[in-house]
């Protein structure tokens, strides 16, 4: 009855070292993970950084809040206008002065 006991004994105590194992694994992973994590949230926080300081830099550079891209293209549409509006004023001017046939 001892033995069997002793046996009841050393098999719960197995058990308990199993899980203890199967744990610390999980532990271990769970670690890796957290700290692999910690490493992306702290590059995150680094971009996050840089592009706030690179916003200040732009609307320090350009007052009115515009990056470069956008007063390039508003250079861009201004120039487009104002050609448009040429033209338009030529076609108006030629097609003044032409007498039209009423036949072909």
């Amino acid at each position: 009855m001892a033995e069997q006991n002793i046996a009841q004994i050393l098999s719960a105590f197995n058990k308990i070292e199993d899980k203890l194992t199967d744990q610390t694994k999980i532990l271990k992973q769970l670690t890796a993970k957290v700290n692999h994590l910690e490493g992306q949230n702290s590059k995150l926080t680094d971009l996050l950084h840089q592009l706030q300081h690179s916003h200040t830099l732009t609307q320090e550079t350009n007052p009115s809040g515009r990056s470069e891209f956008q007063h390039k293209v508003e250079q861009c549409l201004t120039s487009l206008e104002s050609k448009s509006k040429k033209t338009l004023e030529l076609v108006k001017l030629n097609s003044g002065n032409v007498k039209k046939r009423s036949w072909p």
